[in-house]
């Protein structure tokens, strides 16, 4: 009984000792982004990690495109107001009747 006390306090001691070291090295690393942060001048990557950030904290997906992403929906939209689209109905019908 004696041994298997003394066992179990060991291992909470363990647990103690690596929740310690698991907040210390969170603290760390906290401050190892802040400090690469801190030293960023470009004002357009602050705001990409700005949004990075309010992404993760926010149950709304911000997608991010990049300017060929932007180019290729504006062809994409201007394609389906001039007409330039399949249905899936004509799709299908192309596929089953080559």
């Amino acid at each position: 009984m004696v041994k298997e006390a003394l066992g179990f306090n060991i291992l909470r001691a363990k647990v103690v000792t690596f929740k310690y070291q698991t907040v210390e090295n969170m603290s760390v690393v906290k401050e190892k982004i802040i400090q690469e942060i801190e030293s960023i001048q470009d004002e357009e990557m602050l705001n990409n990690i700005h949004h990075v950030l309010q992404n993760i904290y926010s149950k709304k997906s911000i997608i991010i495109l990049n300017d060929e992403q932007k180019v290729k929906i504006a062809q994409a939209e201007k394609d389906y107001l001039e007409g330039r689209f399949y249905t899936t109905d004509t799709l299908f019908e192309e596929i089953i009747n080559g």
